[in-house]
């Protein structure tokens, strides 16, 4: 991704908001951390930076990109309004010069973003400096999208329901769900997307209780229930959509916990809207389905953010203090699972507007018997 001049003001405005953020908790500077083994995207979203591996280090005067000899001119493509330091072998070393370069003294780090063997090396080799985690900062940053990063979801979106409809002719009794997900990668790929949002969630039958089940061996059968939950990548951005259905007829059993689930669902829509408590839309759709007896085979979170990440800021559970911003992209997907007989969940991802939420994976919701 090269920068245009849109591009860059937006990368200087979300550093200046650090900057702000770092004077505010009276921190000298603040440590990003990218690495293979973390999926955290906090780097990406204050550099621009896509590679797997980079250390920023920010000041209220310089703005830095640690990196190894893979990515520099990747970096300078992308980071004009970073500083790159190439580093060798060990980055603690490289990391602690420009530490003492820059006289800082109080470092945040992002704790939760490491593992313990990072954070022990990057704590040995600052002994003398005092790390404050600083877990959260840019996640709250990034809680609200821009309306560049919602189009680019909406996108995501649109791609992925295109390999939904596309997917459908594909279930039939006697196929296997492997090489289901086989063709609706392909295909999701083949569309413009990056790649998949995600592993592709592929269950049928009495697996359908299995709400992160990858695809087997297993073939489908006449009157299995399908849980496919899935997403496509674009441009960096993501989008989450499940959807159940049947293979075959429906039985009176399979019809009632489907429109369960949609009107719980429904319900949570449209309680959304700017200063609704997360708990409290949580509460509602939760009550549709223990009302309907199924209280005991569901869960107590209705969904989740979406955007670098699949997962990520605010998470939207029965408990909690997230009241609803504008901008804020989240997930809404109540399910019911129940042992050894099956499960229904129906998700789409929503943006929050002022009196309402806008559904940005628009695909039918009545239940489909194919």
């Amino acid at each position: 991704m090269l920068f245009n001049m849109k591009e860059e003001k937006k990368m200087l405005e979300r550093i200046k908001k650090v900057v702000e953020k770092i004077s505010e908790k009276e921190l000298d500077g603040l440590l990003l951390v990218k690495n293979e083994k973390l999926a955290k995207e906090n780097v990406r979203y204050i550099t621009g930076f896509t590679g797997d591996t980079a250390y920023v280090v920010i000041t209220p005067q310089r703005r830095i990109l640690i990196l190894d000899d893979r990515y520099i001119d990747q970096a300078k493509e992308q980071c004009p309004e970073f500083e790159i330091i190439r580093y060798n072998r060990l980055f603690t070393k490289k990391l602690r010069e420009v530490i003492e370069e820059l006289n800082i003294k109080k470092l945040g780090v992002e704790f939760n973003g490491l593992t313990m063997d990072m954070f022990k090396n990057i704590k040995d080799a600052l002994s003398v400096i005092e790390l404050v985690d600083s877990s959260g900062m840019i996640e709250s940053f990034r809680a609200v999208k821009d309306k560049e990063e919602i189009k680019l979801i909406e996108e995501a979106s649109r791609i992925a329901g295109k390999a939904y409809e596309h997917i459908l002719d594909f279930f039939k009794v006697g196929v296997r769900e492997k090489d289901i997900a086989l063709e609706f990668e392909f295909f999701m790929r083949k569309s413009g997307a990056d790649g998949l949002a995600f592993d592709l969630i592929l269950v049928s039958g009495e697996r359908t209780t299995h709400q992160h089940g990858a695809p087997s061996e297993k073939k489908i059968n006449n009157g299995d229930f399908v849980i496919i939950d899935f997403g496509a990548l674009y441009e960096g951005y993501r989008c989450d959509i499940t959807r159940t259905f049947i293979v075959g007829q429906a039985t009176a059993k399979q019809k009632d916990i489907y429109y369960t689930v949609k009107k719980a669902q429904q319900k949570g829509l449209d309680l959304l809207k700017v200063g609704v408590k997360g708990k409290n839309v949580c509460a509602e759709a939760r009550k549709i389905i223990e009302d309907a007896g199924y209280g005991d085979y569901t869960g107590y979170g209705l969904g989740h953010g979406v955007g670098l990440e699949v997962h990520e800021d605010p998470y939207f559970r029965s408990y909690g203090e997230l009241v609803f911003e504008e901008g804020q992209v989240v997930t809404v997907e109540p399910g019911i699972y129940i042992p050894g007989w099956g499960g229904v969940r129906i998700e789409d991802t929503v943006v929050i507007e002022k009196n309402s939420c806008k559904v940005l994976t628009n695909l039918p919701k009545d239940l489909v018997e194919l």
